[in-house]
């Protein structure tokens, strides 16, 4: 597809807007209401923020070719729509990847052997990289993590791409992560709107 960036629609819920609309899975989502859609997140976060009875233009790549679809959007089923806050921005406590640690607490299995992912970024390499809340990190570059004080000795002078060694239940993965820029940086980036800073891949 032209750009090669987009949202892979995986599933359609029966009889749901989206379905009405006639997308499909497969289907890969470029635009939503004219903003250009390159990261399943924001997609996310442009739905949620739209009232619920707006009609919006889709634009998809489907078979070799760009199509436009009108979806009506519908209220979530369970409760009012609300409008969702601002993205967030990156918290101290979640430098230099975009996400916080903690350790295991004692009589959990893992306790001692690496640290579990607490809360993570949505805009951060980390989350784009696949890194997820849950995931236990057992290595940086090849080197144990115990606890807290070992992480943050290794990470304290890390520079370009680290390799995290993470398992996720029974599986083991691997994430290559650039550090994330200092917060006070993304705090004085003049005349960009929310979020603008953090959607270009670094």
């Amino acid at each position: 597809m032209p750009g090669g960036k987009g949202v892979v629609v995986t599933d359609v819920a029966a009889d749901g807007p989206a379905a009405r609309a006639g997308l499909k899975v497969g289907d890969v989502i470029t635009s939503f209401d004219g903003e250009a859609v390159v990261e399943s997140y924001r997609l996310r976060w442009l739905t949620a923020r739209t009232t619920p009875g707006k009609r919006v233009r889709v634009g998809v790549w489907r078979s070799g070719r760009a199509l436009e679809l009108s979806v009506m959007l519908l209220e979530k089923p369970g409760s009012p729509w609300q409008p969702p806050p601002g993205a967030p921005g990156l918290r101290r406590e979640q430098e230099p990847f975009g996400f916080a640690v903690d350790e295991p607490p004692a009589g959990d299995t893992d306790h001692g052997h690496g640290l579990r992912v607490s809360s993570i970024d949505l805009r951060s390499c980390a989350y784009r990289a696949g890194v997820r809340e849950g995931d236990l990190i057992l290595e940086i570059d090849g080197h144990p993590v115990a606890d807290k004080a070992s992480y943050r000795t290794m990470v304290s002078g890390m520079t370009g791409i680290a390799r995290l060694y993470v398992r996720r239940g029974s599986k083991a993965l691997f994430f290559g992560l650039r550090r994330e820029a200092p917060v006070a940086a993304r705090e004085k980036t003049p005349g960009l709107p929310a979020g603008s800073a953090d959607d270009a891949v670094p």
